[in-house]
């Protein structure tokens, strides 16, 4: 697959590692070209196309209440848990996934936090090919730094460690604006993977990281987002619920076995998404003892 505008690609590496660099608008929309109908051919050859997913995906509705009594003086509302399960399905092939990885390289992120986030990016390299793309934001409390949105070639993950092994820690956090920037990016791609993700590396020493706009903003795209804390002092919190907007899981990154073991685990769910912004009808049935019943808000 060809790489397109390779010359920009070393223009937005030197500015990645800028320290007056301010991203602007117009470089969000310098993401890497990818041939979107060959990826989804490719996918398909050993993917879920041809099974009844209606046979392999269990409906499961759950009522809190252990038991009803039925009345005709008031209406009684009961809250009710809907879980898909997927465990039947099976498939050799992997989601195309655009991720983004918001570094923190603040001052408490010196030493030994900093060290396992360099080797973090060993792990999660390995995961990735050619048809997924990586975009890589620095912050502290100044400004991020962020680079395009760049297909995973042999090429570009060595210059992506590169420029990851040569990060140095100081200054305040501003996870906030961090985030903010990730949006930036992926709102702003010009092509999309079938996956995206956004990936925060911190420890989370922030207070005001949920105060920011991003938290109330909808991306365009369906988008998970998974924290990972850093250190033993990082704030397990803020980093759930950080996790929570984008309805992802949280981690805790203490040694090197931790990282191998969290990421596995994040990013095997990532790129074996089998199916985004699923809708789910569900029409009350009307009995002989229960009459009226109706879904009031969900």
């Amino acid at each position: 697959m060809p790489v397109r505008n390779t010359k920009n690609n070393k223009v937005m590496m030197q500015q990645f590692t800028s320290t007056n660099y301010q991203p602007s608008n117009s470089d969000y929309k310098d993401d890497e070209e990818i041939n979107v109908e060959k990826i989804i051919k490719e996918n398909a050859k050993e993917s879920v196309k041809g099974l009844n997913l209606s046979e392999l995906i269990t409906l499961k509705a759950n009522i809190k209440n252990s038991s009803i009594r039925a009345s005709s003086f008031v209406d009684q509302d009961f809250p009710v848990v809907v879980s898909l399960s997927t465990e039947k399905v099976k498939t050799g092939s992997k989601s195309s996934t655009d991720l983004v990885c918001v570094i923190d390289n603040s001052g408490s992120m010196r030493g030994q936090k900093l060290d396992l986030v360099k080797k973090t990016f060993s792990t999660i390299l390995e995961y990735l090919d050619e048809n997924d793309r990586l975009s890589v934001i620095i912050f502290n409390r100044l400004c991020p730094k962020a680079n395009n949105l760049m297909r995973m070639t042999s090429e570009n993950k060595q210059k992506t460690l590169s420029v990851i092994n040569s990060i140095n820690a100081g200054g305040g956090t501003n996870i906030s604006q961090g985030m903010g920037v990730a949006y930036d990016v992926l709102d702003h791609r010009k092509y999309v993977n079938s996956v995206s993700g956004i990936f925060l590396l911190s420890d989370g020493q922030d207070g005001g990281a949920l105060s920011g706009q991003w938290r109330n903003r909808k991306l365009k795209d369906s988008c998970s987002i998974h924290s990972f804390g850093y250190g033993a002092d990082h704030n397990p919190e803020l980093m759930t619920k950080v996790a929570d907007v984008g309805d992802g899981n949280f981690y805790f990154i203490d040694e090197l076995d931790t990282v191998d073991e969290a990421f596995v685990d994040c990013l095997g769910n990532l790129i074996s998404t089998i199916a985004n912004d699923i809708q789910i009808s569900l029409t009350p049935n009307q009995s002989g003892i229960l009459k009226g019943i109706k879904i009031k808000k969900v």
